[in-house]
């Protein structure tokens, strides 16, 4: 959240043309965080396990990419179907509030 506070903003990237299969969405998506400028960019997040540090997470369904922008303060997700294509979300910060401990 500190990049997004400082100016950057995400984009969602489409690695894979989206396909319909039992009525779910599936492809694949990265995000990454591009600066000001739009000279910089860098993974929002890393892989879950295995793989090394440049490898990006890659989300594989449309709900997968959606929830996480949803995560993110993103009030209407854009997410690219065509591979090659790419999104810029539109973040509202004033939603965001810091995540607390577990509720017990």
């Amino acid at each position: 959240m500190d990049y997004l506070r400082d100016g950057w903003h995400f984009e969602v990237l489409c690695r894979s043309d989206a396909y319909l299969r039992n009525s779910y969405w599936y492809g694949e998506w990265v995000v990454v965080l591009v600066s000001p400028d739009g000279k910089q960019e860098i993974p929002l997040l890393k892989a879950r396990r295995g793989g090394t540090a440049e490898d990006m997470r890659l989300f594989k369904t449309v709900n997968g990419i959606y929830s996480f922008c949803k995560q993110y303060c993103v009030r209407s997700p854009i997410i690219p179907s065509i591979a090659g294509e790419r999104e810029r979300q539109k973040v509202t910060l004033s939603d965001w509030t810091e995540p607390t401990g577990r509720a017990q």
